[in-house]
């Protein structure tokens, strides 16, 4: 399995299972989002609905916080290769 199919399962299979996950559980009456991925020449931007929720390294899958709409944060909050990436539904894990 290439880096690209490993990121598309990740969003489309764990991390869509963990945000349908927490809506049903904390937020019933809101319609749950659907995570996208978008794929660049660097980075892979996965998409909730209208906002950023992190970039995946097409290099070595490491996971990546928003800076912006454009742009990843400088560190890694984990990999998605290797099962130790850090997040949440609302995105990417806060450095500590």
């Amino acid at each position: 399995m290439n880096i690209k199919e490993s990121i598309i399962n990740f969003v489309e299979v764990e991390l869509q299972d963990n945000v349908t996950a927490y809506y049903t559980k904390n937020y019933p009456s809101l319609a749950i989002p659907k995570m996208e991925v978008s794929f660049g020449q660097k980075y892979a931007k996965v998409i909730n609905n209208t906002t950023v929720w992190g970039f995946v390294d097409l290099s070595n899958g490491d996971l990546l916080k928003a800076a912006s709409w454009r742009t990843p944060a400088k560190h890694s909050r984990g990999n998605i290769l290797n099962g130790t990436a850090q997040y949440t539904a609302r995105g990417p894990a806060y450095l500590k």
